[in-house]
């Protein structure tokens, strides 16, 4: 039985993944010389992550119940029958929901961090 060759990779296609690996890498270095750049974080790093971790937290936990009241409220004029009422949990709500909880978590450690390290100031 003979094999099918494999097709070409599009071209257009290849050229718009390596334009975004290319940008993907670049960002990762800009990050990466800006935190090397800074040698301390400021002491409201860590609460301000926390307070972004808790807000994708509670964005992902909303997202669902907004989902539902806007098709309900969207398809509420329509006839008996024709209404919609749909309830959802996607992949999207819980990754973003797991995200959340990391950035939480780094958060709440980078602001007992700084907490140690301010008591470890005054003890010197």
């Amino acid at each position: 039985m003979a094999q099918k060759p494999i097709p070409p990779l599009n071209s257009k296609l290849c050229r718009r993944l390596a334009v975004l690996t290319g940008w993907s890498g670049a960002g990762f270095l800009i990050i990466n010389a800006i935190l090397w750049l800074v040698p301390d974080f400021a002491p409201q790093t860590g609460v301000l992550l926390r307070r972004f971790g808790m807000t994708l937290v509670v964005y992902a936990a909303l997202t669902p119940f907004l989902r539902t009241l806007m098709t309900w409220l969207v398809t509420m004029h329509n006839a008996p029958g024709q209404r919609i009422l749909r309830f959802g949990i996607s992949e999207y709500e819980v990754v973003l929901a797991i995200v959340g909880t990391l950035i939480l978590t780094t958060g709440s450690v980078m602001a007992e961090a700084t907490r140690l390290a301010e008591d470890n100031r005054q003890i010197i």
